[in-house]
């Protein structure tokens, strides 16, 4: 049982000061030094405590002593602040508020003080939903000041005014965090000055451990604990020494309600929020164990002008960095442009089925067939069209097998040839996980016609063959118009295998004149086009999306990188970042830069060679840069855009070197010898003598004792005399080579 009397304004008064004592245990701005007796204004004591306005405080105090006074009569008990005092305060709380009292059962246990005490904690944590079994005098309490907080500590003021001791903190988290925060602060003011990236990033780490600083959980802030008091027996004791002091004058407690705490401008919002019942539990505050000294608080201001410029570098740097990428943004799009992989699909022109020879080649691969044993491997052995290998009787009954069994696969796409246009069915939002599963049976239609163009070759049908090469050229002609950097790459990987497959033909057998000018007409056409910066375009469309990951991407995308991850369907980049990671800046400067090397890398691209190949000098420089500066995502793309550079400049230089070789065959077949220079070729076969793409030098010839080869000096821009590479290099061989076009008839 519980008794309740009216307090009296001394009781009230004490209870008040007890209040302020712990109320910079909450609020920082709170006055701790402040001293509030009757005399004490209304203005200094909601300055000390750092407290709301008259109406705020009002229907706080009114929540806290359980009265009812209305805003009228609060006004005028709180307004004029500087000239109301706590005196009228604690009187009008005396006259409406009723408080509780230490119970008094008459029961032998409870006669003591300390009993008295026990009892009234027990009603105030049964209250608080706690278990009747688990509350004993061995209870330990810093479990549940962690879980209860201020629900259970206000009681216990209230009971005792001045009987707990300060309340602290115990936290190595909590101190480790601050070090880093200054650390990164420090380290951020010559980063910013000298490498403004760096300090961007170190400004943003350090907001990042500004905000777990100012989280209210014991994790960041510290377990709350009260020195001297190990469980619940040493709380009642000392609530009970307190009251013994005072010579049982006992002011008690009433059921836990929102305290004047919650009046606080910082309490207010913590308790009426949606997720007020997690932080009445958890709000931890820094411990002062003293007034601050004046040179403290200075420390503290300048302290917290360092917080505020870091916050205003980063929040300028990061609309900056917003403004930058969204006018990059603008002006591709200005230039007809997408920028993700859905923008991609729709930027792509229609074909109508009836007109696409996709749809068409799509059948010729249904009608693929290969052996069903070890044949199909050897047929596909990459020797078998070099220019040196000699076909015995078994492999050319070998091939020519191969050739029969897909014979129909190959006339269907000659009826697809014959159709202008071809699109592909590609799904371009799946980003950098785009599957283009026709390119690999493209190339094995091309593959099927060199190894025809090989029979025929060494069958010595002469105006045969070139209709296979023709074949090859626009197999990879199909995919002039798809805006991808892989299609682009196997497009020139068919024309080097037009290429070898022209070469090793002409050491057999020489076309006639009408087939030579066919083909130089395909090898004409073949160079005339530059896929590269068509590819650069739609590769960075579908880049984009992945600098803006969603978590949904980023936890997709973790479920691939384990050792026993099983394959995964290819994920779709939508381009809706993660807002906090978006917040950050810290992909959107490398988006940022990626925009912008990849805007120069398109208009470099669209120059001839040699002009291109400068572009392998600057993405070189890029690619620095990226690694110096954490551009991780722009680092991986530069790699794969360099090595496209190089492949254009080899697939017009291996075109020049054919389309040459087959002018030097029609010169001996009307002369009746080889030329001596190029220069015999022109004007009659030749417009005029081709350069090389590596060095805009003319492309080499020279003669053999039998025969001639026509060279390039290759993307090491070095003069190998003609060294041609082996059939069957090895990535370890660093010797030099030239790009060599060799017929020895």
């Amino acid at each position: 049982m519980t008794s309740q009397h009216q307090p009296t304004p001394d009781e009230v008064l004490a209870i008040l000061v007890d209040q302020h004592r712990h109320q910079p245990n909450m609020d920082s701005e709170a006055e701790p030094g402040a001293v509030l007796t009757f005399d004490s204004s209304i203005a200094d004591w909601r300055s000390a405590c750092d407290l709301l306005s008259w109406r705020g405080l009002g229907q706080a105090l009114n929540q806290e002593w359980a009265m009812s006074l209305s805003l009228a009569e609060w006004r005028t008990i709180l307004e004029p602040a500087d000239q109301r005092t706590l005196r009228g305060l604690c009187e009008a709380i005396s006259r409406q508020a009723r408080i509780e009292s230490l119970p008094d059962t008459g029961l032998l246990e409870c006669r003591s003080l300390e009993g008295r005490a026990m009892r009234s904690l027990r009603a105030v944590l049964l209250r608080l939903g706690m278990p009747r079994n688990e509350i004993r005098t061995t209870t330990p309490v810093t479990p549940l000041l962690s879980k209860y907080g201020w629900r259970l500590l206000t009681p216990c003021v209230r009971l005792a005014p001045g009987a707990l001791p300060a309340v602290r903190h115990a936290g190595r988290i909590h101190r480790a965090l601050w070090v880093v925060w200054a650390a990164l602060i420090l380290a951020s003011i010559p980063l910013v000055l000298y490498k403004l990236h760096l300090g961007a990033e170190s400004l943003s780490a350090a907001m990042v451990v500004t905000l777990l600083l100012l989280i209210p959980h014991p994790v960041f802030q510290g377990k709350m604990v009260l020195p001297g008091i190990a469980n619940l027996g040493d709380l009642a004791a000392c609530l009970a020494k307190k009251r013994s002091e005072e010579n049982g004058a006992a002011p008690s407690s009433r059921p836990p309600s929102p305290s004047a705490f919650g009046a606080s401008k910082g309490g207010a919002w913590l308790l009426n929020n949606k997720f007020s019942k997690w932080l009445q539990q958890e709000i931890i505050f820094p411990h002062r164990r003293r007034a601050p000294s004046r040179w403290e608080m200075r420390m503290a201001k300048v302290f917290q002008c360092i917080v505020l410029l870091a916050l205003c570098l980063f929040a300028l740097w990061r609309v900056l960095l917003c403004r930058e990428v969204s006018s990059q943004f603008a002006r591709i799009r200005a230039a007809g442009y997408p920028v993700s992989g859905t923008e991609l699909n729709a930027w792509r022109p229609p074909v109508p089925d009836a007109e696409n020879g996709a749809v068409v080649l799509t059948q010729a691969f249904a009608l693929l067939r290969t052996f069903p044993d070890a044949r199909s491997n050897e047929v596909l052995n990459a020797p078998y069209l070099s220019r040196t290998n000699q076909w015995s009787a078994a492999t050319r009954a070998l091939v020519d097998a191969y050739v029969q069994t897909n014979a129909p696969a190959l006339a269907r796409a000659r009826e697809a040839l014959l159709l202008a246009r071809f699109h592909y069915p590609v799904d371009f939002s799946y980003g950098p996980e785009t599957t283009l599963p026709h390119l690999h049976e493209l190339r094995e239609i091309a593959r099927l016609a060199a190894l025809a163009a090989g029979l025929e070759a060494d069958e010595g049908r002469a105006d045969d063959w070139p209709d296979q090469v023709e074949i090859q050229l626009k197999i990879a002609a199909t995919l002039e118009g798809e805006p991808d950097l892989e299609s682009y790459l196997f497009r020139n990987s068919i024309i080097r295998m037009a290429v070898r497959t022209t070469e090793r033909s002409l050491n057999r057998v020489s076309p006639s004149e009408g087939a030579v000018r066919r083909l130089q007409a395909a090898f004409t056409r073949a160079g005339a086009t530059n896929s590269l910066p068509l590819a650069l375009i739609g590769e960075r469309a579908k880049m984009i999306p992945t600098f803006r990951w969603s978590w949904k991407e980023m936890e997709a995308m973790s479920q691939d990188d384990g050792p026993d991850s099983k394959p995964q369907a290819p994920h779709q980049y939508l381009g809706k970042p993660a807002f906090l990671l978006w917040l950050s800046g810290l992909l959107e400067r490398d988006l940022n830069f990626y925009l912008q090397i990849t805007d120069k890398s398109i208009s470099m691209a669209a120059m001839p060679p040699p002009a291109s190949l400068t572009l392998t000098n600057y993405l070189e420089s890029a690619d620095e840069v990226a690694h110096k500066k954490l551009y991780l995502l722009s680092s991986m793309w530069g790699m794969s855009s360099s090595r496209a550079v190089v492949s254009e400049a080899s697939s017009q230089a291996r075109l020049r070197l054919a389309m040459t070789a087959l002018a030097v065959e029609a010169f001996r077949r009307e002369r009746g010898r080889l030329p001596v220079e190029l220069k015999e070729l022109t004007p009659q076969f030749l417009d005029a003598v081709s350069t090389d793409p590596f060095d805009g030098a003319p492309l080499r010839y020279r003669l053999l004792p039998r025969g001639y080869i026509i060279y390039s000096v290759d993307a090491d821009g070095h003069d190998d005399g003609g060294r041609e590479p082996p059939d069957n290099m090895k990535s370890s061989d660093t010797n030099s080579y030239d790009l060599t076009f060799v017929v020895e008839h």
